[in-house]
């Protein structure tokens, strides 16, 4: 895929509401074709009887639309919070980048987000879950998919999602965004990217790792 900086001449509103109607379809099919009555009752059957499952499901169904009503405003929390790490960054290394355009640059890198999130749909639709771990535990193209995850402690396993294709995608589309705008190297772009969002990756992953700690 070629970009230059045209590739970024658009109001990022429009993406933005593209993306959260893909985000509503994902999770429209979720709720349909995964996450259906006999997945309940096969993840949860054996561990709280087939009554509390009945009003696990009547809770699910009752306060679903919940979650269609936060899907835009998490989004929007995420993108704002990712576009201000890379604009702090860039302002770090005295780079004169607009809030704005921080804006686009991550949300043309949340085409591999998207990509993930397909892929990880279609293998479920096929492949259908039968524990929660089925669907906590997997991430496509990941570091993960190499180990049996048994063996591995809880609590290792959400670092170890993040060493993914489609976190290197990710980058690589931050670096990419970022070099077309202050036309640097690549390299120097990189590690714009390294010290601003990768730090900012690090600190939730650690901040995740203490929870997950907490509760083991």
């Amino acid at each position: 895929m070629q970009f230059s900086k045209n590739t970024y001449n658009f109001k990022w509103e429009y993406l933005f509401i593209v993306y959260i109607g893909v985000y509503i379809c994902f999770t429209w099919l979720t709720n349909t074709t995964i996450l259906t009555d006999s997945y309940y009752y096969s993840a949860f059957g054996n561990q709280i009887g087939s009554d509390r499952v009945e009003d696990l499901i009547k809770m699910n169904h009752k306060f679903q639309w919940l979650g269609y009503i936060a899907l835009p405003l998490v989004f929007l929390l995420k993108l704002l919070l990712l576009a201000g790490v890379i604009f702090i960054g860039l302002y770090l290394y005295n780079q004169k980048v607009t809030f704005n355009s921080c804006l686009k640059i991550i949300l043309i890198a949340e085409l591999s987000v998207i990509i993930a999130n397909l892929t990880k749909l279609i293998y479920f639709i096929f492949q259908k879950p039968q524990t929660s771990e089925d669907i906590q535990f997997f991430y496509p193209l990941s570091i993960t998919q190499l180990f049996n995850l048994k063996q591995l402690p809880v609590y290792l396993i959400y670092p170890l999602q993040q060493l993914n294709l489609f976190e290197v995608a990710y980058w690589l589309l931050i670096a990419t965004g970022i070099r077309e705008h202050i036309q640097k190297s690549f390299s120097q772009s990189f590690k714009i990217v390294a010290s601003s969002y990768g730090v900012a990756l690090v600190i939730w992953v650690l901040c995740v790792l203490f929870i997950q700690l907490q509760f083991t």
